[in-house]
């Protein structure tokens, strides 16, 4: 992995293809084949583009470890330029490609949306988010947005022949970088035997952060969700998940071995109730933690939730972060100004690439801190970290990654060749770390993120509705 972004290529490992279908609804199809290269690249338009042609194609797998199936849509201009999204996972962190296969409603959906777009606008940013409000009050749900947005932002950038990041507009080329670890018993914790050689494992990890140069770290503990460190065994039906006490001597351990020398986060995952929380938040405040992410139930936007949110933050002096899952930006919105939280928190499978950038410009407006979660499909989102500033988004996360595959690097060039078994891109963007802990941006791909190969995968098409 030297010289490559370890974030990006554990999400890829595994990937393979071996059977893809079509969908494709067009008034326009015939003028826009779907096999051969892909359209060419203009920076100029005699006329605004019109949205031509929308067709999807399903992925079936081809290796162990990755995602059962994938899904692709290709949004198609009346000037030749088309744009791209290849779905790895949905909002809802289910599989996408199953749903748009069996699940009756969500095709309607897919249907709808697609005949929807057709002949619409698609040449500015404010076409897109025209686009992108429609289909929300068609309830269009987290998925489909995420696909056709991410797609349409691709075939912006495309359409110009520049990185949508340039066309937003740059403000920095490199950002400090945290390692989020994962949990047991994942990870490097799949080896430990005890809830002992667990902390072991966290502050040996803590270490290799430190001596690496990497600039914070982040403690997922006990949080899956099906592990009792206990009893060390998996948790029975209905057992409840939250270990407070466990997560502490976790917390502890690690700050004995940083202290003050780099930041610290602390992620539960919505495994304690108010009081659990606050007692933990007690102790991060002794340890001056830079934030407390997600320590409450979060599921909707509901008055309960947001009560014990709030009374979290009055209790606490360490920044609160949160929500990650399932609410729009506009709820995230709601949730900041009600005071449930000091840090926002989204990524790009809550409905795309609009919807991140919307709330990175309310933070900016409103001085608020924002940190994007890291997602298999994080080569889509790395355009939203050059276009704001280190006091909006001061970090990248690191997901997962031991610091000993993430090599420390000089030169930063700009894009890649796809992985082997990723046939259906071409190139993916780079963004590599250096000796200093900062991951550096150097976008050079036109479009949103990665560049698919839509000739690949049509000529490996089936049309699964004939």
């Amino acid at each position: 992995m030297q010289g490559k972004s370890a974030a990006r290529r554990l999400c890829s490992m595994g990937l393979s293809l071996a059977v893809t279908m079509v969908f494709v609804v067009s008034g326009f199809g015939a003028d826009f084949p779907t096999t051969g290269p892909r359209a060419p690249q203009t920076s100029e338009a005699k006329d605004p583009g019109r949205i031509a042609s929308c067709e999807w194609r399903v992925f079936e797998p081809g290796s162990a470890g990755g995602p059962p199936q994938l899904t692709a849509v290709r949004i198609a201009d009346t000037q030749g330029h088309d744009g791209v999204c290849v779905m790895l996972r949905d909002g809802n962190n289910s599989h996408f490609t199953d749903r748009i296969l069996h699940d009756a409603k969500l095709r309607e959906a897919a249907s709808t949306i697609s005949t929807l777009l057709i002949g619409q606008d698609a040449s500015t940013p404010q076409a897109i988010k025209a686009i992108w409000d429609q289909m929300e009050a068609k309830k269009a749900g987290f998925d489909l947005e995420t696909a056709i947005d991410l797609a349409l932002w691709d075939l912006y950038g495309r359409a110009h022949g520049k990185p949508v990041a340039d066309l937003i507009g740059r403000k920095r080329e490199k950002v400090a970088t945290h390692l989020a670890t994962l949990w047991p018993p994942l990870g490097p914790f799949r080896e430990c035997k005890n809830h002992q050689e667990t902390v072991a494992a966290y502050v040996k990890l803590a270490r290799q952060v430190k001596e690496r140069g990497l600039l914070g770290f982040k403690i997922h503990p006990y949080i899956n969700g099906t592990w009792n460190p206990v009893e060390w065994r998996p948790l029975k039906k209905g057992e409840r998940g939250a270990f407070p006490d466990q997560n502490l001597e976790i917390v502890r351990a690690v700050y004995a071995e940083l202290g003050n020398s780099m930041p610290l986060m602390f992620d539960p995952g919505w495994q304690y109730n108010l009081d659990e929380a606050i007692r933990v938040g007690k102790v991060l405040d002794e340890m001056k933690f830079t934030w407390y992410e997600d320590p409450l139930p979060e599921w909707a936007d509901r008055d309960a939730l947001m009560k014990d949110w709030i009374a979290l933050r009055k209790a606490i002096k360490t920044p609160l972060m949160g929500p990650q899952e399932f609410l729009t930006y506009k709820a995230r919105i709601h949730w900041l100004e009600a005071g449930a939280a000091d840090w926002a928190r989204i990524d790009i499978c809550y409905g795309g690439y609009t919807p991140c950038l919307e709330l990175i410009r309310y933070c900016e407006q409103h001085k608020i801190r924002i940190d994007l979660h890291a997602n298999p499909m994080e080569a889509y989102m790395l355009a939203c970290y050059p276009i704001t500033d280190d006091a909006t988004m001061p970090w990248i996360e690191l997901y997962g990654v031991p610091p000993p595959y993430v090599p420390p690097t000089k030169e930063f060039p700009g894009s890649e060749p796809a992985p082997k078994n990723q046939p259906w891109f071409k190139r993916m963007p780079a963004y590599l770390v250096d000796d200093k802990g900062y991951a550096h941006f150097n976008l050079d791909i036109s479009g949103l993120g990665p560049e698919a190969d839509w000739a690949w995968i049509a000529a490996h098409g089936k049309d699964p509705f004939r």
